[in-house]
């Protein structure tokens, strides 16, 4: 999270973003740009893949994201701990 916060001190051009890890070494970061320039996705890419070793980084520019039926937006998704049931165990363990 703080990359993304370091990136927008320095460039308005995230306006959004999301992470989803959809394997166990492939990050994808969904972000909703204020401009056409995207030049920042490299930067992210790079950025996060340096804070990230061992880790495929790949950009997707949106026009915006979904957000749960609660309202709130989901920043970081893990679709391999989903995949597996322990996302669901985890939640069930605490209701």
């Amino acid at each position: 999270m703080y990359l993304f916060e370091d990136l927008r001190r320095h460039s308005k051009e995230i306006a959004q973003f999301q992470i989803i890890q959809d394997d166990v070494d492939s990050l994808v970061v969904r972000m909703v740009l204020t401009s056409a320039d995207t030049r920042v996705c490299d930067a992210v890419a790079a950025a996060l893949g340096e804070r990230c070793p061992g880790f495929t980084v790949r950009t997707e520019v949106v026009d915006r994201i979904e957000r749960r039926p609660s309202g709130k937006m989901l920043v970081v998704e893990n679709k391999v701990l989903r995949r597996s049931g322990t996302l669901e165990t985890a939640h069930e363990s605490r209701a």
